[in-house]
């Protein structure tokens, strides 16, 4: 069985290389996605072992061109093991999905069930009518000769057979097409007793209604609007009714007849029809007053609460995935103005927020799912080593190559937990701040990474002079010390690399440029995000360097600012506040 492993970690690969020819298999290994695909036109595998995490070219788009090749089983072997990772991974056309840290054993069991599978079974022959189609050849036959391969018309007429199949559709022996039954599946009738059949059950809604001999009516609360209408035709009432009996009480004790009245009792009753007369023709008039009033309020508290209608609209059309609606603002700057205004900026303010922690719960969750990678992949070299090398009698080589092994497994896994422990440092909050001068920073990193330059072949060039700042010594220590690190591991065999510091602008800087490929703008934007790595001649690293020299950098309220040189390498500058 031939096999195609792909994986960018080389102890990994090695040891996973090892265990397959041990039990048989031709194994040829590739560390990229591009050389996968070069080797997979070449000869022709039936296993390929893929990682999805690959430089060059992404382990999905491998997988998804070799899966429309068709010609081998595809294993994706990576540390993304979660159910939402399987089910892409399968999507892209994937055979199988194992995750890290896995058993050797079972590697193996998959390995050789896809190779079992790994030449694909011919589509059978489709008849239909006199018609014969052949999918793998693409060819047909309708009563007679074998016609020419036509791929769109027989790739038609096989989908419309096979749906004629799936849609149970049969033929009579006089050759009508019979279809199934429309009839109800559960369909009503009498039973052999004569009875009549089961009526269906009503809903609950209409059994309860008939439960209830008396309707129970809720009573509605009174609107606003109404409340305002009551209050101002109350008002207007109240008036009426005070005005009438002042009018009485003023008229009753000072109405006086004219002209002289012969009899008393007459002049009496005819004050009092007279003001008798007045307050009904008042009455009447307050009425039709109060009419008005009560229509005239209702129309001037629906003009009044406007606003408010608008207010509670905007409220409502409100969700957590739409913030954008607003709150209308017209009309004179009065109380509802105002109101509307506090309204839309508390939206504003709790829209940006929502965006805040949406963008840092992705980040987190980028954080965390990249962490996890970093941690299983150390693990996963650890445990083959082991199953590897303990399959059989192993000499004493062999447990020493296996003892080094993994002494390097557990050196990858302490850096990359130092860093992650370095950054939630950098990121926890205030630091203490401790006058310094960043040319006594740069100089102890350009000694420490002198050792690795000098192996490498790399030239260390200084210029340092005074740049006082003030921050924690350790983190910036450490900013220091990843920026050459950074700058001696992605360079070449005979590069430089340029540590200059000093003041400009009223800040201290603190500057590396170094050598080393061409880097691109696409990968030149990402090379400050979490386990991001370029292409390093030798060792990999956590690719977490330069993302704590940015939290840390962040963290002391300063800029980093970095550029792609244009005949390779970078030019990072680091630049913070003076010590005050």
């Amino acid at each position: 069985m031939r096999v195609l492993l792909v994986e960018d970690e080389q102890p990994l690969a090695t040891y996973i290389a090892a265990g397959l020819r041990k039990h048989g298999c031709a194994v040829d290994v590739t560390h990229d996605g591009q050389q996968a695909m070069d080797k997979s036109e070449l000869v022709p595998y039936d296993v390929v072992v893929l990682d999805r995490d690959l430089p060059v070219l992404h382990g999905d788009t491998v997988c998804r061109r070799l899966a429309q090749r068709g010609a081998a089983r595809i294993l994706m072997l990576t540390a993304s093991g979660a159910v939402a990772d399987r089910v892409d991974g399968l999507a892209l056309g994937a055979d199988d999905y194992l995750g890290k840290p896995f058993a050797f054993a079972e590697l193996v069991a998959r390995v050789r069930a896809l190779g079992r599978r790994s030449t694909p079974a011919s589509p059978p022959i489709l008849r239909a009518g006199g018609v014969e189609l052949d999918p793998a050849r693409r060819a047909g036959r309708a009563g007679g000769p074998v016609a020419g391969p036509d791929p769109q018309g027989v790739r038609g007429a096989g989908t419309a057979a096979r749906r004629g199949r799936c849609r149970g559709e049969r033929r009579d022996a006089a050759g009508q097409g019979v279809g199934r039954a429309r009839g109800p599946v559960h369909q009503r009738r009498p039973d052999h007793h004569g009875h009549a059949a089961p009526q269906a059950r009503r809903p609950a809604a209409d059994r309860d209604r008939d439960r209830r001999r008396v309707p129970h009516r809720r009573m509605s609360r009174l609107t606003a609007r109404g409340g305002l209408t009551l209050v101002y035709t109350g008002l207007v009432l109240v008036a009426g009714l005070l005005w009438l009996g002042l009018t009485y009480l003023l008229l009753r004790n000072n109405l006086r007849l004219s002209y002289p009245v012969p009899d008393a009792g007459v002049g009496t009753r005819l004050r009092a029809q007279a003001i008798a007369d007045l307050l009904l023709q008042a009455g009447l008039a307050l009425l039709v007053v109060t009419a008005l009033t009560g229509l005239i309020g209702w129309l001037l508290a629906g003009r009044i609460l406007r606003p408010v209608r608008a207010i509670a609209d905007a409220a409502n059309r409100l969700s957590a995935e739409n913030l954008s609606e607003r709150v209308p603002v017209r009309g004179p700057a009065d109380e509802l103005t105002t109101l509307a205004g506090t309204i839309n900026g508390m939206l504003d303010r709790i829209q940006h927020g929502v965006a805040d922690r949406d963008r840092v719960l992705d980040s987190q969750r980028l954080f965390v799912a990249n962490a996890a990678h970093e941690l299983r992949t150390p693990l996963t070299t650890m445990r083959t080593a082991i199953d590897v090398t303990l399959d059989g009698e192993p000499g004493r080589a062999e447990l020493l190559a296996m003892a080094a092994d993994i002494a390097t497994a557990v050196e990858t896994s302490r850096r990359t937990l130092d860093g992650l422990l370095l950054l939630a440092r950098s990121q926890a909050g205030q630091l203490r701040r401790t006058p310094l001068d960043l040319a006594r920073v740069g100089t102890a990193a350009v000694a420490d990474a002198a050792g690795r330059a000098a192996a490498g072949t790399v030239t260390l060039r200084t210029d340092l002079r005074a740049a006082p700042a003030g921050g924690e010594p350790v983190l910036l220590e450490r900013l220091a010390g990843n920026l050459l690190e950074n700058a001696v591991r992605y360079n070449h065999a005979g590069g430089s690399v340029e540590v200059s510091s000093g003041t400009a602008g009223g800040r201290a800087f603190l500057r590396v440029v170094n050598t080393g490929p061409p880097i691109t703008a696409a990968e030149h934007q990402r090379l400050f995000e979490p386990f991001v790595r370029g292409a390093a001649g030798g060792t990999r690293g956590a690719g977490l360097g330069l993302s704590i020299v940015r939290a840390v950098v962040t963290a002391h309220d300063g800029e980093i600012a970095s550029s792609a040189r244009a005949g390779g390498g970078l030019d990072i500058t680091v630049r913070l506040p003076l010590a005050g």
